[in-house]
């Protein structure tokens, strides 16, 4: 089908209904679902390989980070984005979104979710553990004010980012312990009092990072030598609640939190950070008016030691 008569036809309303309330069958539907989102948020210029990787036919992978640079409402319809079914990737980073699209639960093959810096506060449904195949999820920096009780569900989650969150009591829920595959968690900076025992269940954990939290009366010896295995370091930055004294002074062996924190800062960068072809480090917000490469970039995938090329020439 044209693509011209079908872009006339959806703005006339004629086919909208048509096209968009089932799910999709090849490329041409996907990468109209994604035309539709970018040229509602005003990057119109803004082709759609540069942003999403295909594979048999289908789009696969769609990077969406930094979306609302042009005019600062990024929006994506509730639904329609649960059309383009064969995602296995995908990024809403730093979108300012209150809310999860409701369509992304529809997404059954998706392995990566990253929702890094947007405002979902306890706006995260219990219709996540529909992502049964579901691996890697980012919430950092989501406000974050409650975890669904569909987040224990997710059977295949390996790596787990809740960081910077404000939980009730602020206690990790013993739900954790159901994550029976989970490899990596971290938690660093969420005021976290406590530590279920269930974290200490989990098989398969190498590694949990509690950097910046306020562990200081609660951690059992049992605990505190499960952490040591996972987080050498997590002695070093805990503090008593609601002062800047640390729990245990003589276990610092940096200074803490000015060069931590620095080194927290610059691994989080390097976690979200796009690039251009060149090497050269994208802004989020910039514009591809800005004369910044958009067709091809480079991203270094939080949890990855490979780069993951996004598009195609």
């Amino acid at each position: 089908m044209n693509y011209k008569m079908v872009s006339l036809f959806i703005l006339a309303g004629g086919l909208c209904s048509i096209v968009f309330s089932a799910p999709c069958a090849d490329y041409a539907c996907d990468t109209l679902i994604v035309r539709g989102i970018l040229d509602s948020n005003g990057f119109s210029h803004t082709p759609v390989d540069s942003i999403a990787d295909s594979s048999l036919g289908r789009i696969i992978r769609l990077n969406l980070a930094c979306r609302y640079s042009i005019n600062f409402n990024f929006t994506v319809n509730e639904k329609e984005i649960g059309n383009i079914n064969k995602l296995r990737y995908l990024n809403l980073s730093l979108n300012q979104l209150d809310n999860v699209p409701v369509g992304v639960w529809d997404l059954a093959e998706l392995d990566t979710l990253i929702l890094w810096e947007n405002i979902l506060n306890d706006r995260i449904p219990d219709d996540i553990r529909r992502l049964v195949h579901l691996k890697y999820l980012d919430l950092t920096n989501c406000w974050i004010q409650a975890l669904p009780d569909g987040l224990w569900d997710l059977a295949n989650l390996e790596y787990l980012y809740l960081v910077h969150i404000w939980l009730p009591g602020y206690i990790l829920p013993a739900g954790i312990g159901r994550l029976r595959k989970l490899k990596m968690l971290a938690l660093y900076q969420s005021y976290l009092i406590r530590l279920p025992d269930t974290i200490m269940t989990l098989p398969e954990v190498s590694t949990v990072d509690v950097t910046g939290n306020w562990l200081c009366d609660s951690v059992s010896r049992e605990l505190g030598e499960w952490l040591d295995v996972r987080d050498p370091d997590w002695r070093q930055s805990q503090v008593w609640p609601g002062t800047n004294s640390f729990c245990w002074p003589e276990a610092r062996a940096v200074p803490y939190p000015r060069e931590r924190s620095r080194t927290l800062v610059a691994a989080e960068t390097a976690r979200m950070q796009v690039y251009d072809l060149q090497g050269r480090p994208i802004r989020c917000g910039g514009s591809p008016a800005a004369g910044m490469p958009h067709r091809l970039y480079i991203v270094k995938e939080p949890g990855k030691t490979a780069q993951v090329v996004v598009g195609g020439q």
